[in-house]
């Protein structure tokens, strides 16, 4: 008999370590001998749930949170590197701080119609429009 394993992954649309761990998780899968077998359901976590509606660019409004260049810079280096690991061309210079509720929405209406495969599909549109294309 079949047995599904379910994982639950607690992750926000706009987090880039988010982005990063679910490459790294989509790898360890792929070389998880019964990685067929394992059903994954993203849920929602508002890493910043005060941000406002309209968009501020991502760099400013991070640099503001930090106020300390040097540590900005240095924690822009990490990131880049770790995205280019896995293949990302993370272009926050185009990203842009938004509220993430909208978008959690439509991850759990895509779980609803049409199940985990459409959800993961999703959370790397929506992940991939966000880092790479600087898409609200």
């Amino acid at each position: 008999m079949r047995r599904i394993v379910n994982i639950e992954i607690y992750s926000d649309v706009v987090c880039p370590w988010c982005y990063i761990g679910k490459r790294r998780f989509e790898k360890a899968l792929a070389n998880f001998p019964g990685g067929n077998d394992v059903e994954v359901t993203w849920r929602p976590f508002q890493l910043d749930p005060e941000a406002p509606a309209e968009p501020v660019p991502h760099l400013q409004a991070y640099a503001a949170k930090i106020g300390d260049q040097a540590k900005v810079d240095a924690t822009m280096t990490e990131l880049q590197a770790a995205a280019a690991g896995e293949q990302i061309d993370l272009r926050l210079d185009l990203a842009q701080r938004v509220n993430t509720f909208d978008a959690h929405r439509l991850l759990d209406l895509a779980l609803d119609q049409g199940g985990s495969p459409l959800q993961h599909r999703l959370t790397e549109r929506l992940m991939q429009a966000y880092f790479t294309e600087g898409r609200n």
